[in-house]
């Protein structure tokens, strides 16, 4: 029992440091986008223009993530859980019992 609950908790921490180590190196890697994005722009267009630019592109796309953050999620829906019903399950069987052919010949 409780090597299954250490193996789930050293499951979440491999996950979570891998999910943390991603997220920091996509960071890093924006960054530098951003600076490359910054000289093409600033040298095709003016820093003025290329600082529009870039914070209309950041404000888009923070909108966008602010309006799926604040989307209704579905909720998936679950049958309903048998009824365990003893007698029912006994109607069943015979049932099933009365429809099946016999193997005995007559």
């Amino acid at each position: 029992m409780f090597a299954s609950v250490k193996y789930a908790a050293a499951s979440a921490a491999r996950k979570a440091a891998l999910l943390t180590a991603g997220l920091l190196l996509l960071g890093i890697g924006l960054g530098f986008l951003t600076a490359a994005m910054w000289i093409v722009l600033s040298l095709a267009y003016g820093t003025l223009t290329a600082a529009a630019v870039l914070g209309a592109g950041y404000c888009g796309l923070g909108f966008i993530v602010l309006a799926l953050a604040s989307s209704p999620r579905r909720r998936a829906v679950v049958p309903p859980a048998p009824v365990h019903n003893p007698l029912m399950e006994a109607f069943l069987a015979g049932l099933q019992a009365g429809t099946r052919p016999s193997r005995r010949k007559v």
